[in-house]
């Protein structure tokens, strides 16, 4: 039996292509089985990729943000509107806010944000 995991379906409604104004910052969530990949870029540059996946009653991300290995952040919905994964081994974070066609992105670095990306649904 699957369990249903709101943090994942969640991430399932973001499934598709994200683009910022200027088109510089573009973020791509795509199905993999049953969890997704992410992939974000600023310009031809890769920042982020990675994979979500169930994990008990929430979510994983296994990521490489810039870093010669990959990082575990552990995710989990802050509101009906925005999921929040933070590290296990790093002071950093990434939350993703949803509304209507426009997604938000927010990197942190020891708990204060750092970067902020809004795009559109492309």
């Amino acid at each position: 039996m699957i369990t249903r995991i709101p943090a994942l379906e969640f991430m399932q409604h973001l499934i598709g292509t994200y683009r910022s104004s200027d088109g510089l910052a573009s973020l791509l969530v795509t199905r993999v089985g049953y969890g997704q990949l992410v992939d974000f870029r600023l310009g031809d540059k890769v920042q982020l990729a990675g994979v979500v996946g169930a994990y008990g009653d929430s979510v994983e991300l296994f990521a490489q943000l810039g870093l010669p290995n990959v990082v575990r952040l552990s995710g989990s919905l802050r509101s009906q509107t925005e999921i929040s994964f933070e590290a296990s081994d790093l002071p950093m974070g990434l939350a993703l806010a949803s509304e209507g066609d426009t997604l938000t992105l927010t990197t942190s670095l020891n708990g204060a944000p750092r970067t902020n990306h809004v795009l559109q649904r492309a």
